[in-house]
């Protein structure tokens, strides 16, 4: 007769084997004991078989059972299904987690369970599976956290389409997921996480982390201690990747703080992605601290964010700087290489906030250096001052968005405090009280505002386009190449003294009664304005109320200068009709215009320059003048020639002088 297995329905009935089936065992009769569930047949996944054992461990529930005088063991291979250690449906599974995951590296929660203290993982390569019918709910407020990932792990994967249940109410702190110090190389993907105060924490120097296709939904904010209402936290992370999650509005605070651990370190972490996320905020009259942005980055460095989905809410990205004493000594901690590019940011709303913005970069004593904002896209918003809110900004790029306000009472781009190499280019922005507004507040004046290009915007329906007030700005502000329309107010306003300022060659629709553009009073410095087209503009092209010059380029071969836009000596304006041919250019490249009298004339106002199909300037420029031949009508053969090859230098010269004025091709 073959060998056959001894066949128990339950755990209860394998521990209590009776002596002769004992002997059995032990004298090869039966090859093992097959058991078909724990509580009942069939409540496992499937039926394992126990065989004899010498080992020394002591019974766990699950691999090791000791039955009378013997042990019977089962070497689980693969995953581990808690079940086979006693897990029963709806009841605590603290105790069968901590003894299942003794014996594998592979762990699969199958069902509902309650816990009451966090489910401890404290080996490295460990594989925590939640299948979509796994539910785990937390019915204790003690030990605030559901998963712990212990210190220094590696390798930890917590997978699956499961659902971690919290139980916080408005005092107490927990995380759905705690990932301990220094623990590298994990991954969480496709968890749901609900009811917590915060999704997932990186408590310090956490490397190499990937979430994805996680959800989270009910994070609380925890007024007492000023925290929670977090959909994860990196504090001093490294090499992050966050990538098709999807953030509730019920997620009270940020979706996203890369953040300081401020008890352990004073740095930020480095190197973060985040991708293609989805986050939602409620819009509400009342905000509880007035700062709910989606994404916060505090004091970090290489940050790319990129491809995501933003709506509602005080605010979309909080770029900030991070100092112990609110910037009153000398720790300040900045960002530094922040990429903003192609998310999408729409319906925010400032409640009772002070303001908002969809991308701001602000606070007291923030500086951001390497930050470029670039092909985002910028709708239906109220944020209060700004979509675009810049602190103190060195190197920034701000190219190819699409800026479109909801209420026209806010800014498109906007900075108070210090800018230096900041390339604003290819925007298009409409609706806004002001376009692009550039101020430098008195108060702040440790670094001067220098090197700040406007070049081929399209800014519509705002009542100023350009506007630049209070500080100095202290060298190479160009405004270059833009498409300008208000209906308000004048399209560039140069309040205060801008150093090397440069307006030219922008096309500007003015349907208001004020100038194109305005020089105010305290612009003390020259200013170099040319090769601008004024559309329906009838009244005053230039208005120069300050004491500085303007500059008009002459003509490239330094013999005679261009026709240059000059104020009427009683309004130091430019008006329809005013011209000067200035006579004693200062220098080869420049002719300085006074707001004096001289050579005053009466023409017509240009209103476009002719376009050369063929242009090396893209615009037509006046050819140097060309004499007329001195000689006279020819009577001989001799004269004949002499008069065409008169007439052929003449010709050379001529064309000569068209190819340097553009209106011919090289």
């Amino acid at each position: 007769m073959a060998k056959q297995f001894l066949i128990k329905k339950t755990m209860a009935d394998l521990r209590n084997l009776c002596a002769c089936e004992i002997a059995e065992l032990q004298d090869g009769t039966y090859l093992g004991v097959q058991l078909l569930g724990y509580y009942q047949a069939g409540d496992t996944p499937g039926p394992i078989v126990y065989s004899l054992s010498e080992t020394t461990g002591s019974d766990d529930g699950g691999s090791v059972v000791a039955t009378g005088s013997i042990k019977l063991e089962h070497k689980f291979t693969g995953p581990l299904d808690v079940r086979y250690f006693g897990a029963q449906v709806a009841a605590n599974i603290n105790a069968v987690f901590d003894k299942a995951k003794l014996v594998t590296n592979h762990l699969v929660i199958d069902d509902q369970y309650s816990f009451t203290t966090a489910l401890v993982i404290n080996k490295s390569d460990f594989k925590l599976e939640l299948t979509s019918r796994c539910v785990l709910q937390k019915t204790s407020l003690a030990n605030g956290n559901g998963i712990e990932v212990a210190n220094a792990t590696t390798g930890v994967v917590i997978v699956g389409q499961g659902t971690i249940f919290g139980n916080m109410n408005s005092t107490r702190v927990g995380y759905a997921i705690a990932i301990g110090d220094v623990a590298s190389n994990g991954r969480v993907e496709g968890i749901r996480m609900d009811g917590w105060t915060g999704g997932i924490l990186l408590n310090y120097k956490n490397r190499r982390w990937t979430f994805t296709l996680n959800s989270f939904y009910n994070m609380i904010y925890v007024p007492t201690v000023n925290a929670g209402g977090y959909g994860i936290v990196f504090q001093e992370s490294y090499e992050t990747l966050t990538t098709e999650n999807y953030f509730d509005e019920t997620v009270e605070r940020h979706h996203i703080y890369y953040a300081i651990n401020t008890g352990l370190s004073a740095k930020g972490g480095e190197n973060h992605v985040l991708s293609n996320n989805v986050f939602r905020m409620q819009n509400k009259t009342e905000y509880s601290t007035g700062f709910e942005y989606s994404v916060k980055i505090m004091a970090a460095k290489n940050v790319t964010c990129t491809g995501n989905v933003l709506e509602g809410g005080v605010g979309g990205f909080w770029i900030t700087s991070f100092s112990p004493n609110d910037g009153t000594d000398t720790l300040v901690i900045d960002c530094d290489t922040i990429n903003i590019t192609g998310n999408t940011i729409r319906g925010l709303r400032k409640g009772n906030a002070g303001y908002g913005a969809a991308i701001g970069s602000h606070g007291p004593f923030t500086k951001t250096r390497n930050l470029d904002i670039i092909t985002n896209t910028i709708s239906d918003c109220e944020c209060g001052r700004a979509d675009i809110d810049l602190g103190r900004v060195i190197n920034c790029n701000i190219a190819n968005n699409v800026i479109d306000a909801k209420e026209g009472t806010s800014f498109g781009i906007y900075s108070d405090i210090v800018m230096q190499n900041v390339n604003i280019a290819d925007n298009i922005i409409s609706n806004h009280l002001r376009g692009i507004y550039l101020l430098k507040n008195s108060m702040n004046q440790e670094l001067p505002c220098k090197n700040i290009k406007i070049s081929n915007n399209q800014i519509t329906s705002v009542n100023f386009c350009i506007f630049q007030q209070n500080g100095n700005f202290e060298s190479n502000f160009d405004i270059q190449g833009n498409s300008l329309e208000t209906s308000l107010g004048a399209p560039i306003y140069i309040f205060k003294n801008t150093k090397d300022l440069k307006i030219n060659d922008n096309i500007i629709k003015n349907k208001s009664t004020s100038s194109n553009i305005t020089l105010g009073a305290e612009q003390l410095a020259d200013s170099y304005i040319y090769d601008n087209v004024f559309i329906d503009k009838r009244e005053i092209a230039i208005n120069n109320q300050g004491s500085g010059l303007v500059l008009y380029p002459i003509n490239i071969n330094n013999i005679a200068c261009r026709l240059a836009d000059v104020p009427t000596t009683s309004s130091r304006s430019w008006l329809i009709g005013d011209k000067v041919i200035a006579i004693n250019p200062v220098n080869s490249d420049w002719v300085r215009i006074t707001n004096g009298t001289s050579n005053v004339k009466g023409t017509d106002w240009i209103m476009e320059r002719p376009k050369a199909e063929t242009s090396i300037y893209g615009s037509v420029k006046e050819s140097s003048a060309v004499p007329n031949s001195i000689l006279s009508a020819a009577t001989d053969l001799n004269s004949v020639i002499a008069l065409a090859n008169d007439l052929k230098t003449i010709l050379n010269a001529k064309l000569q002088a068209d190819r340097n004025s553009g209106q011919q091709a090289s």
